[in-house]
């Protein structure tokens, strides 16, 4: 009975539209005061202890990266870069789109940092080009969703925390899938691209290549310190973070000269504020989750799951449309740090190593994080386009078959995620 009310309030919040941390904190608030004999001072033990994770500080210095990265006009060398290597493909800029998004994922670790700063320039690139804007903003939408798969990834930080799993291993995952979705995407790009009769541009000579890769070589220095520090093992996820932003603060303000002092606190004060954010969710849901566990409601629901549907490519077939339901009302990362116990022991059971288990509950989330009522990443681009919301669901449509053939290629062929971490990263 505890446990059922324990859920009920908190979807009791949010229907009041009570903001997800302060929706949790209340929740357990009132467990703790009515229904428990433990002290409400376990609240803030709890709240204080989660955050004492050495990977959790990956998380501002991956964002101030990104900050960096978006005041030094990183963004257009690589856009640029993008432009030059597939711009003689059918729909060119839209390639270069997401060609662009695949670089900047290395950087960001963030699908609305990807949306809001490199989306900017994408979206301004192709109008001047005479693609529409809705299309222009479904594209820039829909390939901001590779940022939290390929490394960095803010969210699959959290994921590891919860796990207790190697982040390293966690991020290798989402290597080969981001690509595969980036692909895809590309294939769709494609054939609207040729329906609507958009130009492509003659390909680049080696010498035009060359001179763009000169010109954008720095900034994709970038994801490479990150990817090759954390896949040789020279360096863990947090330790490949500071090299990110020492590395971000030379180019912006020593080689491109785009970044002043003075800039500094404005930014710190950004990454500081979304930070705060981000750790606070995290905190207040890492109690609610150890109430759930208290009230053993991963278990039961781990139990019913297994004896009504007994098959396992039929429980994991619900498990997606149960996460890709909740990824459409709610943020990413508090579904995240909510389900994840749930989904703990349903993978012990079924045998799913837990780096296959994040990386795809990270892609359902965040294909939820596209799909309307939700939809952050569509409400991000709608402001920059000043196209109506549901003009750009409209045109985001197409791009969600292959969003959904990547989900369910890495669910039921686990060697789409796995290979790298194991190659790379075995578990000794």
């Amino acid at each position: 009975m505890n446990a059922l009310i324990l859920v009920l309030l908190f979807f009791f919040f949010l229907a009041f539209s009570t903001p997800i941390a302060f929706a949790l904190v209340f929740t357990c608030l009132f467990y703790l005061t009515f229904l428990s004999e433990m002290p409400v001072t376990f609240l803030a033990s709890i709240m204080i202890g989660s955050l004492e994770h050495y990977s959790l500080i990956a998380i501002p210095l991956f964002i101030f990266a990104a900050q960096l990265m978006n005041i030094s006009r990183v963004t257009d060398r690589i856009f640029d870069f993008a432009k030059v290597l597939v711009g003689h493909l059918t729909g060119s800029l839209g390639h270069a789109n997401i060609v662009a998004s695949i670089i900047f994922a290395g950087m960001s670790g963030s699908a609305l940092a990807d949306a809001a700063g490199l989306g900017r320039v994408e979206i301004e690139g192709m109008t001047k080009e005479g693609y529409d804007k809705p299309f222009s903003a479904a594209v820039t939408a829909a390939s901001s969703c590779i940022g939290p798969i390929i490394p960095p990834s803010i969210i699959m930080v959290i994921y590891a925390s919860i796990a207790e799993e190697s982040a390293g291993r966690v991020f290798l995952g989402g290597v080969i899938p981001g690509f595969f979705m980036g692909g895809a995407m590309m294939v769709i790009v494609y054939f609207i691209s040729r329906n609507r009769g958009y130009k492509k541009y003659p390909r680049a000579s080696l010498a035009q290549i060359w001179k763009s890769f000169r010109s954008a070589f720095l900034a994709l220095l970038t994801p490479a310190i990150i990817l090759g520090g954390i896949g040789s093992g020279a360096t863990t996820p947090t330790e490949a973070a500071v090299l990110a932003v020492a590395w971000s603060l030379f180019l912006g303000m020593v080689v491109y000269k785009e970044v002043r002092p003075s800039d500094l606190p404005r930014i710190l004060s950004t990454v500081i504020i979304y930070t705060a954010v981000v750790l606070f969710i995290f905190s207040a849901a890492s109690v609610f989750t150890r109430l759930i566990t208290i009230e053993r409601i991963p278990f039961i629901f781990a139990h019913f799951l297994m004896t009504a549907l007994q098959e396992k490519w039929l429980i994991l077939f619900v498990l997606n449309i149960f996460l890709l339901i909740g990824g459409m009302v709610m943020e990413p990362t508090p579904l995240l740090l909510i389900v994840t116990p749930v989904m703990l022991p349903i993978a012990q059971a079924l045998d799913i190593d837990l780096v296959h288990l994040g990386v795809f509950m990270v892609l359902n989330l965040v294909i939820g994080n596209l799909t309307p009522p939700f939809a952050l990443a569509l409400y991000v681009v709608s402001d920059i386009t000043k196209v109506p919301f549901w003009t750009i669901v409209r045109a985001t449509a197409p791009f969600y078959i292959p969003l959904i053939v990547t989900l369910f290629a890495i669910v039921y062929y686990s060697p789409l995620v796995m290979w790298l971490p194991n190659l790379l990263l075995p578990v000794e």
